[in-house]
């Protein structure tokens, strides 16, 4: 019997990336750049905070 393929854990990674990135458009990018520069550093601590709570929201559904 052939032994199963190991994957390294940073390939694991960059493939993940890659299918986060194919969900961007240039629509995304555009209305990203134009409030970063009106709203500045804010609009960094926002996504900061919308990422922790999908984290927490996503844990809390998965264990119930």
């Amino acid at each position: 019997m052939a032994r199963p393929v190991k994957t390294p854990w940073f390939s694991k990674i960059v493939l993940g990336l890659l299918v986060a990135a194919t969900g961007v458009g240039a629509g995304d990018l555009i209305t990203a750049s134009l409030a970063g520069s009106d709203l500045g550093l804010v609009i960094l601590w926002a996504a900061v905070a919308g990422a922790l709570l999908k984290w927490v929201l996503n844990e809390g559904i998965s264990r119930s």
